[in-house]
């Protein structure tokens, strides 16, 4: 059992050292290079919380953005609020009526 322990360990520090060796090539400010480094050199778990906590996604392009008030979806929804609650009103009302008749 110790065995498997101790492999993992020098394979999650391995990788430790390559993602700390792209992240001190990056443009980041060095007081994040040093965090990150601490959080990388953690056993096992800092790999991922390497990739957690670096975010190396591009920005999305501005049409693909969601900038609008509450955000296109949420504004859609809205909308269609008052025609769900109808709905609801109304299948509840029948249900009581069924309720009643029997």
């Amino acid at each position: 059992m110790s065995e498997i322990l101790v492999v993992a360990v020098v394979i999650s520090e391995f990788i430790s050292l390559y993602l700390i060796g792209r992240l001190w090539r990056s443009n980041e400010y060095p007081l994040i290079k040093i965090l990150v480094s601490l959080i990388a050199f953690i056993p096992v778990l800092g790999p991922l919380l390497y990739v957690f906590v670096t975010d190396s996604t591009p920005p999305q392009p501005t049409e693909n953005q969601n900038r609008k008030g509450y955000g296109g979806y949420t504004q859609k929804w809205i909308n269609e609020r008052g025609f769900w609650k109808r709905a609801i009103q109304e299948r509840e009302n029948k249900s009581k009526e069924c309720a009643k008749n029997t």
